[in-house]
């Protein structure tokens, strides 16, 4: 238990929606810290392939043989969800700023 840090409660809802509620964006953070902090959307064709990249255990697709059924999963959520690079800072510094920028591409 690491007791010199704060921690914080929070209360979840009593019952979660029920019904799929549509997903507003997929922010993709590069590994390589940039410059300026940024949010640039991704057009259509890089929208896909930026999914097929980041889809989570994405070795196990092949092994399951359900690569038709993956793509046609991801070709949907690329047509219906905005996906963009969110550039972010080497330190933690600006991350609010960071924040920011996303609250702003929300509003």
């Amino acid at each position: 238990m690491r007791t010199e840090l704060e921690k914080r409660i929070l209360s979840c809802p009593e019952s979660f929606e029920t019904k799929p509620v549509r997903l507003y964006a997929v922010y993709v953070i590069p590994s390589r810290a940039a410059k300026e902090k940024s949010l640039t959307v991704m057009p259509g064709g890089e929208r896909v392939a930026a999914l097929m990249e980041h889809t989570y255990r994405s070795a196990f697709v092949a092994g399951l043989g359900v690569q038709e059924t993956h793509f046609s999963q991801v070709l949907r959520l690329a047509r219906g969800t905005r996906v963009a690079w969110l550039a972010r800072p080497e330190d933690l510094l600006g991350i609010q700023t960071l924040a920011d920028i996303v609250q702003r591409d929300w509003d």
